[in-house]
């Protein structure tokens, strides 16, 4: 097959034929040390104590100690047992505050958030986070 269509636009294209179906595709190109980005969620990149927000069809130079954090709708339409959802900079300023620790301790830290958060409601939103760093 050719390589425009093995490209990620071209598979972009063919994955959003099925309108059921959320997605998310980043590539690394680590010569370039470029991420491109295509989905249907946000990309966050904590880079020195700041975040950048990559949404669909972005891409951006990496630097070295880049920390990304993909995560779906269901994490902020996630209803409390007060019937709340989570607001998006509370969100993102918890994953602030543990980006620099170990995955292992980033799990712990974030079942321990959204337990908390939940208040004992049971969870009924998918929810699907995922950390990389460079």
């Amino acid at each position: 097959e050719s390589e425009s269509t093995n490209s990620p636009e071209s598979i972009i294209m063919n994955l959003r034929k099925h309108q059921t179906m959320c997605f998310e595709i980043a590539v690394l190109n680590c010569q370039r040390k470029e991420l491109r980005y295509y989905g249907e969620n946000k990309l966050l990149i904590f880079r020195k104590g700041n975040s950048i927000e990559l949404k669909n069809l972005q891409e951006i130079n990496v630097q070295p100690n880049d920390s990304m954090v993909l995560y779906n709708k269901g994490c902020l339409q996630q209803k409390n047992k007060n019937n709340k959802t989570l607001e998006k900079d509370t969100f993102v300023g918890f994953l602030h505050l543990i980006e620099s620790v170990s995955n292992q301790i980033k799990r712990q830290k974030l079942n321990y958030f959204f337990d908390a958060w939940l208040d004992g409601k049971p969870q009924d939103e998918n929810i699907a986070l995922l950390s990389f760093g460079i």
